[in-house]
């Protein structure tokens, strides 16, 4: 089924995500950033996943987990580091499937300026 999807597209770039994935409302101003990046037919974004540590089980917690939704990077990172022995926000995946996102560069990602492009190591 993904493939058939790929082969759909009609556009020169895309985003594949998950269906449960909420990307940043600032996404598409973020990578046109990147336009000179962009132009290149070989360029691939790897673009961090997250998660929401659950509040709780209900089903009353999805409105509290929706106002949990970092509107900036630095709100992100903020639920991401603090405090480490319980962060609100981690990894996506980590526990059930480390290797699915386990070479995602987080912590560089973190740190790395806003307009700088890092290399991804398996791909150059």
């Amino acid at each position: 089924i993904v493939f058939d999807a790929l082969a759909a597209v009609k556009t020169s770039h895309f985003v594949y995500v998950d269906a449960d994935f909420v990307p940043s409302l600032h996404l598409y101003d973020e990578l046109m950033k990147q336009r000179d990046a962009l132009l290149h037919y070989k360029t691939a974004f790897v673009i961090p996943a997250f998660e929401l540590n659950p509040l709780c089980d209900s089903v009353e917690c999805k409105h509290l987990h929706e106002h949990m939704i970092p509107d900036t990077k630095q709100e992100l990172v903020d639920l991401f580091t603090s405090p480490a022995d319980n962060p609100a926000v981690t990894q996506f995946d980590v526990k059930g499937n480390p290797s699915g996102h386990g070479s995602t560069r987080y912590m560089d990602w973190i740190t790395q300026e806003e307009d700088e492009l890092l290399p991804i190591e398996c791909m150059t």
